[in-house]
C-alpha cells in the first residue's frame, strides 16, 4: 500500500506540472496513463537472476565501504523536472526487469532477486559513485540522480556493463523527453518500454565472448600486479574532466588493433 500510494503521488505531481505548462488534460492523461506501468506492479515478485561469470567477482570484492560503481550522465538543454523524471523511471523500470532487483547471498553465489518497489529519483548531493548499502533489506543496486540539467545513473557493476547502462539511461531520458512532449524514436539503443525484455539481454554470454576463460591455467601463469602502500582513512574522491576528440581516439585504438574500452 505504501508503494502504491507513492506511485499515485508521482502521477499527481507529474499531472500538475504538465497541466501548469499548458498541456491539455486529455494529453496529460494519455502521457501518464497507467498502461505505461504494463502490469509490472500487478503481480508478486517471483523472478530471480543468477549473476553472470563476469559479475560474480564484484560482491566478493566489496570491503570497507568500497564497491565497484560506475556512472553515466546525460546533459540536457534545460533544467531537469524531477516530477517528470520520476514518472519516467516508474514507466521505464519494467523494461529492464534485471535492474528492478536487490542483491542476495545464495548458498554458493550471490544472485539478483526481483523487488517490486518504487525506485526513487533524488537530487544529487554527494560525491559521485558512493557505495550502496546493499546489505540493507530491499536496497536497490542502482541510483538515478539529477542536478540542474544533468541526469546521472550510477550502477553497482553486478547489474550491467557500460553498454547496458547506456541503453538504460538513453531509454530513460527518451521516456522523460516524451512525457514532456518530444517525439520518441525507438532503436537498438533506445528501447520501447512497452516491449518485454529479450532473453538475450538476460543471458550469461561470458562463455560465448570469452571461450577460453573457463579453462584452468594452473598457478604457473603471469603473476598478478601487487599494490603497495597504505590507503587513506578517509577515501579521497577527485573528479577529473577530460575533453578529447573521439575520432582521434577511435583511430588510435584501431591502430593498436584494440577497442576503445580496452
Amino acid at each position: 500500500k505504501k508503494e502504491e500510494k507513492m506511485l499515485v503521488e508521482d502521477a499527481k505531481k507529474a499531472l500538475l506540472h504538465l497541466a501548469g505548462t499548458g498541456v491539455s488534460l486529455d494529453q496529460c492523461l494519455e502521457r501518464l496513463s497507467s498502461r505505461n506501468l504494463g502490469g509490472f506492479y500487478a503481480h508478486e515478485a517471483l523472478s530471480w537472476y543468477p549473476l553472470d561469470d563476469a559479475a560474480k567477482v564484484y560482491p566478493l570484492s566489496m570491503k570497507f565501504g568500497q564497491m565497484p560503481m560506475f556512472r553515466l550522465s546525460c546533459y540536457l538543454r534545460e533544467p531537469v523536472v524531477p516530477e517528470i523524471l520520476q514518472i519516467a523511471l516508474d514507466f521505464t523500470i519494467k523494461r529492464f526487469p534485471s535492474f528492478a532487483t536487490v542483491v542476495k547471498k545464495g548458498f554458493f553465489w550471490h544472485y539478483l532477486d526481483t523487488k517490486k518497489r518504487r525506485y526513487p529519483v533524488t537530487r544529487e548531493s554527494a560525491v559521485p559513485c558512493q557505495a550502496l548499502k546493499i546489505s540493507a533489506v530491499g536496497t536497490q543496486s542502482f541510483r538515478i540522480v539529477y542536478y540542474e540539467n544533468r541526469i546521472s545513473a550510477e550502477f553497482f557493476h553486478v547489474l550491467t556493463d557500460g553498454h547496458g547502462g547506456m541503453v538504460f539511461l538513453k531509454t530513460l531520458v527518451a521516456e522523460y523527453l516524451q512525457l514532456l512532449g518530444e517525439p520518441k524514436v525507438c532503436t537498438e539503443e533506445v528501447k520501447d518500454i512497452a516491449e518485454p525484455a529479450r532473453t538475450t539481454e538476460l543471458s550469461n554470454d561470458f562463455g560465448r565472448f570469452c571461450p577460453n576463460a573457463r579453462k584452468s591455467g594452473g598457478f604457473a601463469g603471469k603473476a598478478a600486479l601487487q599494490m603497495s602502500g597504505r590507503k587513506a582513512k578517509h577515501s579521497p574522491c577527485r573528479i577529473v574532466h577530460l575533453v578529447y576528440d573521439t575520432q582521434k581516439l577511435v583511430a588510435l585504438a584501431h591502430e593498436k588493433e584494440i577497442s576503445i574500452t580496452t
